[in-house]
């Protein structure tokens, strides 16, 4: 057996190993497995302490849980508010498989995270995939299409490039062979029918604004490929850039967890 705190470190390392950025899936055996192949003891663990390691370190924001859920499932994140009722800790974590990700805690937790260089004005994003300012960590997409132009100071093609594979993976998940703005309302319109990329149940008019509002975040997206790719203008901003790749690392992480329906 191990201690409450060793066995909440031996989870993000469990994790880490897999990935320190992607989310991780398996069944609430299968991660006690995971620790127990990092030290002798762990897998001597019962799920109910397995359980309470995950939301303390979910409570530590250290890490995020989410789990996929229906007939044609559709990711539901872990509920702090529901995670004292026991029904629900064993309707979550002891029904099938979840997913498990790092956060900036998490990978700071586990030494991860590089600080800050003292007087550094510019934000910078490191070779090794440690992402300043804020140790902010851009989607691993961005990062390899924007990330070497970042650094080498070119923030109107690490932009736009950024701004393109957003357009790329919302035509590859849709499999709509369209462009622009018309992309974007095939793709994300939920007014007649649901929408081939779908973000929430569309139960209440709340989920039904939050499906148009992100739609009309990707057409923002379309408007900046356009104004970068057909304008000279200088851009010399590396904060304003990064601002534009975490934007786009948003969008690719909020694609990565949407539900997609068929093309009518």
């Amino acid at each position: 057996m191990v201690g409450a705190a060793r066995l909440e470190q031996l989870i993000l390392e469990a994790i880490a190993i897999v990935s320190s950025d992607e989310w991780v899936q398996n069944s609430i055996g299968g991660w006690l497995a995971r620790i127990g192949s990092l030290e002798h003891g762990a897998d001597g663990t019962s799920f109910t302490a397995l359980v309470e390691a995950m939301i303390a370190l979910e409570s530590a924001d250290q890490i995020s849980i989410r789990k996929y859920q229906g007939l044609t499932p559709i990711a539901i994140p872990y509920s702090r508010a529901e995670s004292q009722q026991a029904t629900y800790r064993s309707a979550y974590f002891l029904r099938g498989a979840f997913d498990l990700r790092l956060t900036h805690g998490g990978r700071k937790a586990l030494g991860e995270v590089q600080p800050i260089p003292a007087g550094s004005n510019s934000p910078t994003i490191a070779s090794d995939d440690r992402m300043p300012p804020d140790a902010y960590r851009l989607h691993a997409e961005i990062e390899k299409v924007s990330g070497s132009l970042y650094r080498d100071s070119h923030y109107k093609q690490a932009a736009l490039e950024a701004y393109i594979r957003v357009i790329e993976e919302v035509k590859r998940r849709s499999g709509i062979a369209d462009d622009g703005d018309s992309l974007m309302n095939r793709a994300f319109v939920c007014d007649k029918q649901p929408p081939v990329i779908q973000f929430n149940t569309l139960q209440t008019e709340a989920e039904r604004d939050e499906q148009k509002g992100l739609m009309f975040l990707f057409k923002g997206i379309v408007g900046l490929r356009n104004s970068k790719a057909h304008s000279n203008t200088l851009f010399d901003d590396p904060h304003r850039a990064h601002e534009y790749l975490a934007l786009a690392s948003l969008l690719l992480r909020l694609l990565e967890i949407a539900k997609v329906n068929s093309a009518p």
